[in-house]
C-alpha cells in the first residue's frame, strides 16, 4: 500500500501522479453568452489518474478521511520529484520549473477524495527533488491535522 498512517494524526500518499501546471489546465473558450473556461486534456487525464489511485487504496482513503475529516485545519505538504535534467542545466543551474502553479489541481483532488472542503488546508508547502529518470516522477504528500491553538500562531496585522 503507498499510504503510511502515523500516530500524530498524519497521512502520507505517495507515489500520486504530478499535476499539470495553471497553464495546462483550463482553456478560455468565446460564447455569445462570454467566456467559458473548459478542462484541457491534461487536466481531464491528471483527475482520472488521481480518481484510479483513490480507487486503488480505498482502504486507506476511509481512513484518511477518519482521521482528517471534521472541520479540522490541516497542513499539506507536497513533495515532487521530477527528472533531473528538468530542474538543472547542464551546468547545474536551476531551471524554472514552478511547482506553485501545480498545487490547485492537487488540493481539488484531495479534498475530493478525503470528502472535505480544501479552505481548511491552512499550511500549504511545497518542494521539488530531482530523480534519475521520468519514470521515477511522482507527487508525494504528507497532510497532518493543524492545533491552531497550541500553534500560537497570530494573524498577520490587516492592511488598512
Amino acid at each position: 500500500m503507498d499510504n503510511h498512517f502515523g500516530q500524530n494524526a498524519s497521512i502520507v500518499f505517495d507515489g500520486l501522479p504530478i499535476p499539470p501546471t495553471s497553464n495546462m489546465q483550463y482553456a478560455i473558450v468565446f460564447r455569445p453568452t462570454g467566456r467559458q473556461f473548459v478542462p484541457k486534456k491534461e487536466l481531464v487525464q491528471y483527475k482520472k489518474a488521481m480518481a484510479d489511485y483513490f480507487l486503488r487504496n480505498h482502504v486507506a482513503i476511509k481512513h484518511a478521511r477518519e482521521v482528517l475529516g471534521g472541520g479540522k485545519a490541516l497542513s499539506v505538504q507536497a513533495f515532487f520529484a521530477f527528472e533531473r535534467s528538468r530542474l538543472f542545466t547542464k551546468k547545474g543551474n536551476f531551471k524554472r520549473l514552478d511547482v506553485s502553479n501545480r498545487l490547485k489541481a492537487l488540493h481539488d483532488c484531495l479534498a475530493k477524495a478525503l470528502l472535505l472542503d480544501d479552505s481548511c488546508f491552512v499550511h500549504i508547502g511545497a518542494a521539488k527533488y530531482p530523480v534519475d529518470t521520468k519514470d521515477e516522477e511522482h507527487c508525494c504528500v504528507n497532510i497532518s491535522v493543524v492545533d491552531m491553538e497550541e500553534e500560537g500562531e497570530e494573524p498577520p496585522p490587516s492592511v488598512a
